[in-house]
């Protein structure tokens, strides 16, 4: 365990504090976000509106270009609006400065992006335990907590082999658990299942909603599939600089 002791800087470990049921997870209104180039301003989207209830997922499409990562991003405090506001449990995320988003973040918010980004020297339960690590947690909890999280994604058995000896759903799946290791109440998905075959796709998908609704996870997936859109409560649609919401 050196080289996961080496890489976690020590921290005091975070508590989440316990959520209002009326209060939803995410609430983000009037949000904008432009860039400026050397001719003119580039606006990605404007005045954008909505919520999530605490427990539900919200598919977020869109075609490509439209803003959805962009949008992604500011929910998970990865990058500043123009303006506008994101809530995430009550807490305002633009208000925050890097050391505080951090902090939030790592306990409040689990990422998982469309390449896994896990780290090629370090086995499946070091990859998913480094978080709760970072987070200042024992050693002894972080690694149980990881290890049954890979029991939950079936990969029980292959938590010593590293990434390289994974297949890509294998990997994905890893992420995943990752994600949920330091027990955030919401979770950002951008294009999840989008380097996968469509069978392995469907097999993470199913993996996340059920471990969605084991944690009682709010769940925010950006997605041009179909079928992850299908499978989630909820569906906004960006285009043209707007967002809609989209009936199932």
């Amino acid at each position: 365990m050196g080289k996961i002791a080496a890489a976690a800087k020590s921290g005091q470990p975070k508590t989440r504090s316990r959520k209002m049921a009326a209060s939803p997870a995410v609430l983000v209104s009037a949000l904008s976000k432009s860039y400026a180039n050397v001719a003119e301003e580039l606006a990605v989207f404007s005045d954008v509106s909505f919520s999530v209830a605490m427990g539900n997922s919200l598919a977020i499409v869109g075609e490509s270009g439209s803003g959805k990562s962009t949008l992604l991003n500011l929910i998970g405090g990865l990058d500043y609006p123009s303006s506008g506001s994101v809530q995430v449990f009550s807490k305002q995320i633009e208000t925050m400065n890097e050391t505080e988003l951090a902090a939030f973040r790592n306990t409040h918010i689990g990422f998982v992006f469309q390449y896994h980004h896990l780290l090629p020297d370090f086995s499946a339960l070091e990859n998913v335990a480094l978080p709760a690590l970072i987070a200042g947690r024992r050693e002894e909890e972080a690694f149980a907590d990881a290890r049954g999280l890979l029991q939950d994604i079936e990969l029980g058995d292959r938590a010593d082999h590293r990434p390289g000896a994974l297949s890509g759903g294998e990997q994905q799946r890893v992420a995943i658990a990752r994600a949920l290791v330091n027990k955030p109440g919401l979770v950002l998905m951008d294009e999840p299942t989008g380097n996968l075959d469509e069978r392995t796709g469907r097999i993470v998908l199913s993996l996340a909603r059920n471990l969605q609704r084991r944690h009682a996870l709010t769940l925010i997936i950006v997605t041009h599939s179909p079928a992850v859109s299908a499978a989630c409560n909820h569906c906004l649609r960006l285009a043209h600089g707007h967002a809609a919401a989209r009936a199932k």
